[in-house]
């Protein structure tokens, strides 16, 4: 995950708790050294708390590897130059995911990628980052497909079919 602040923080958050091996990469270094070496206080408004360990992190994409899936949780306006600090991460096979809100994130990442490895969506979610290490989710999470206009609630997105070939969104 590229970008971890309050959004990339619950969304990572949702994703460990689910099983799945995650690295995280930002610039905030005292945020990244907290998870790495206490793990992330992912807290559920209003009162569910949950502490994940085992989730790797980084300052950059540089010495990670190549990963299967990179997700961009940057702002919209840190998402160019945050494809171009993570491309020693991407792959020839990696597919790429966009859950930054805004329009217009599909065709930043189509100036670089092939629309077939592309995952693009934007959605309304309320998120805080209460300190180094903290995450907290406020509410439910709906990601719009802006080339299908279909919506999915809660954090199932990402096991839900989800097409990318053809055309973003497309079959």
């Amino acid at each position: 995950m590229i970008g971890c602040g309050a959004a990339g923080s619950c969304f990572a958050g949702y994703l460990r708790k689910g099983g799945a091996d995650i690295t995280l990469v930002d610039k905030y270094k005292a945020h990244m050294d907290k998870v790495a070496e206490d793990g992330l206080e992912f807290i559920i408004y209003p009162d569910t708390h949950y502490h994940l360990n085992g989730i790797k992190t980084a300052y950059t994409a540089d010495d990670i590897g190549i990963m299967d899936i990179v997700i961009f949780v940057t702002k919209a306006t840190q998402l160019d130059a945050a494809v171009m600090s993570a491309m020693p991460c991407i792959g020839p096979d990696t597919v790429v995911a966009s859950l930054i809100n805004g329009l217009g994130n599909d065709e930043i990442l189509l100036r670089h990628f092939p629309a077939n490895r592309i995952l693009c969506g934007s959605g309304a979610l309320g998120t805080e980052q209460r300190g180094p290490g903290c995450g907290r989710w406020h509410g439910q999470f709906q990601l719009i497909d802006n080339a299908k206009k279909i919506r999915f609630t809660g954090c199932g997105l990402f096991q839900q079919p989800f097409p990318v070939q053809g055309h973003i969104g497309g079959e």
